[in-house]
């Protein structure tokens, strides 16, 4: 049995070992479509599984008069499930050698017999970094010394994929594949889109809305890439755009089959944005003088508890396990039971009223009495050792960095961001962030500073920062919030900035937040930008979350 056998196992652990998410056939005749110009082309599916790609690639063939399919549709695969597919899907004749099981990443052109192919197509293996099998990573640290040194970081095995199928294109030759969404996202990415951009004519990157791998049980975005005229690369940027569904795709694609140039241009970056709203946010940016959130203060995570149902709990939890008040502490942890952009006295009796996990055991500077021993005993298991977290404190029940924040962020949200002021000095689980804002910002700019992150500018800012999840949410990294831009100054008194404050989180509390978002822009920028910049920005934010929402 060499390194490839197994035994055929479920569909999930399938998925999970190879990373195989098959294409449905309506998309993989979009990209053959594409991607086949011409009866004499020769074509690639380096990872083919269920042949969906192989089974379009033929029609296409059918359709520009090519039957001899022997010479001229080539490909590879690891799992060995996908020769019974092949077999079953495609004519006998193509059961050549053809189709090879092994590792694509291992393989040259020579090994199907071939100085080059015409077309690559197909949807690559999703596999994160630290699962990538040992005979595959051998495989990338050879790729990476000789081919793919532009890709750097703990990447996923699709980038590897998409790198080394550039090594099998004649010039002039094209590529088509279906990716995740972080391809546009992911710093690993952003390596690979400028060794794209410097190899090809043209490269497009269509973001699909629509979920196409739901019934797989993975929410996760879809990006079709389209490389065409290989080694005619001018650097150009790569042209990113946006469509709802496979039927907009295919309205973008099938008219412009062989003339891929002819596809109109969205935007010149990764931004999501037009043209013209890229324009008006910069010149906004100009206008009120934006600056990253990071020149006010810092970002970090809340407090890594190890154990979230042994620390935190409600009160009547608590109160069944007979530990005393003098142990327990507010503690927020979930960004979604924080309301308003400040926390007020009554948020915390309201958690004690809806009897919410957010008290948390805190032996820090405490006698132990016979109560709380008894109680930290049924997890002793820990303390000796079997809790990775535990093990790195000097006291295993004692997870309080003692670090109370200035402000919270969430980590995900579904409208974009919101900073609350932590007036009640509270802790915080790791689900969020804290924030500390330097010396010199004063309790008034710091009002301010909650005010501007709901207004529509830096909601459009948080949104081109941060990753759009498969489930709708955005995902802010740390970094990517540091990044934020905010108006830096404001001509507003100290008592306005006050009332504003107050109102908006009155808003915010009441979850209209579309009108929270509308009154932080009047206040703010109400006779500095022009009511047709602020219908753009409006706009753009619109565009962006409408894409990130749709299910």
């Amino acid at each position: 049995m060499d390194c490839f056998d197994s035994v055929l196992v479920s569909e999930q652990s399938k998925r999970q070992a190879y990373g195989a998410y098959y294409t449905p056939l309506r998309v993989a005749s979009l990209l053959a479509n594409w991607a086949i110009t011409n009866r004499n082309d020769v074509v690639l599916e380096p990872c083919f599984g269920g042949c969906d790609f192989l089974e379009a690639i033929r029609d296409r063939f059918e359709v520009v008069d090519q039957q001899d399919f022997d010479s001229h549709i080539f490909g590879c695969d690891i799992d060995p499930s996908a020769f019974l597919h092949l077999s079953s899907r495609m004519r006998a004749s193509t059961l050549t050698g053809n189709f090879l099981r092994g590792d694509f990443l291992s393989m040259t052109p020579r090994h199907f017999g071939q100085t080059g192919f015409d077309a690559v197509i197909g949807n690559p293996p999703y596999i994160k970094n630290d699962r990538i099998s040992s005979f595959q990573l051998e495989s990338i640290k050879r790729l990476t010394k000789e081919t793919t040194k532009s890709i750097k970081g703990r990447v996923n095995l699709w980038a590897y994929f998409v790198a080394h199928a550039m090594s099998f294109l004649r010039a002039g030759g094209r590529m088509a594949f279906v990716l995740p969404g972080n391809f546009l996202t992911a710093d690993y990415s952003a390596h690979l889109r400028n060794e794209l951009s410097s190899k090809f004519a043209q490269v497009t990157a269509i973001s699909v809305a629509e979920r196409l791998f739901l019934s797989q049980g993975t929410e996760e975005r879809t990006v079709v890439l389209l490389c065409e005229k290989y080694q005619q690369g001018n650097a150009r940027p790569i042209n990113v755009m946006y469509c709802s569904n496979v039927e907009e795709l295919g309205n973008l694609l099938v008219t412009n089959v062989g003339a891929a140039n002819n596809i109109p241009e969205i935007g010149d970056d990764y931004s999501r944005l037009t043209n013209e709203q890229n324009n008006v946010f910069s010149g906004v940016a100009k206008q009120i003088n934006a600056g990253n959130i990071g020149k006010l203060g810092n970002v970090y995570i809340g407090i890594v508890l190890g154990d979230k149902k042994f620390f935190v709990r409600s009160l009547s939890e608590w109160k069944e396990e007979s530990i005393s008040d003098t142990y327990i502490r507010p503690i927020v942890s979930k960004f979604s039971y924080l309301n308003g952009i400040c926390i007020r006295t009554y948020d915390i009796h309201a958690w004690k009223l809806a009897d919410m996990p957010c008290f948390f055991l805190n032996t820090r500077g405490k006698r132990l009495g016979r109560i709380i021993r008894n109680y930290l005993e049924t997890n002793v298991k820990h303390a000796e050792g079997s809790n990775s977290t535990f093990k790195r404190r000097d006291i295993w029940h004692q997870p309080d960095d003692g670090r109370i924040a200035d402000a919270f962020i969430g980590c995900i949200s579904h409208f974009g961001p919101r900073l609350v002021l932590n007036s009640k000095k509270i802790q915080a689980a790791n689900s969020l962030y804290r924030f500390d804002f330097f010396s010199h910002v004063s309790n008034i700019e710091r009002k301010v500073l909650a005010i501007s992150l709901i207004a529509t500018f830096s909601q459009l800012s948080a949104e081109l920062q941060g990753r759009p999840l498969g489930s709708g949410g955005l995902k802010l990294e740390p970094k990517d919030i540091m990044n934020i831009l905010i108006p830096m100054d404001t001509k507003k008194t100290a008592a306005e900035i006050s009332i504003a404050f107050k109102e908006i989180d009155n808003l915010v509390r009441c979850s209209r937040h579309e009108a929270a978002r509308l009154f932080a822009d009047n206040f703010l920028f109400g006779t500095i930008i022009t009511k047709e910049q602020q219908k753009v920005l409006c706009e753009s934010l619109k565009r962006i979350r409408t894409h990130r929402h749709r299910e």
